[in-house]
């Protein structure tokens, strides 16, 4: 996983008077934490806590996720993609690329599928 940010949490990780980004201070998810949860990691239920949890705490909850699950040595701080190059030696292939609502640049895509047709495009998400 590369990282445009230097520290984790992506868009969660709040930083006082950043301009560009969609955090502020007081907000609290519009979803419930029970609909945000990964299936393997339930979060909230217990019918005592607030479903609607502060930046802070979601933060916390995929910090969690990544250190019980030892996902912290796949991910890598300070990173920006420029190219992306997609291999079909076996016979398929995928890439997720997330901009996030914030991020400007449009993505080029062009593949080649393994009977040799080309294809291509440029996905953005607005």
């Amino acid at each position: 996983v590369l990282e445009k940010d230097a520290v984790p949490g992506g868009v969660w990780s709040y930083h006082e008077n950043a301009s560009g980004r969609p955090m502020y201070r007081g907000l609290r998810t519009n979803l419930p934490r029970e609909l945000m949860a990964f299936r393997e990691k339930p979060w909230g239920g217990d019918g005592k806590t607030k479903s609607y949890v502060t930046h802070r705490q979601v933060l916390q909850y995929l910090s969690d996720y990544s250190q019980e699950f030892g996902l912290k040595k796949y991910i890598q701080y300070g990173c920006r993609v420029c190219q992306l190059t997609v291999q079909t030696d076996f016979g398929s292939s995928a890439a997720i690329v997330p901009e996030g609502e914030q991020s400007w640049p449009k993505i080029k895509l062009e593949w080649e599928t393994t009977n040799g047709s080309e294809g291509g495009g440029t996905i953005h998400s607005d």
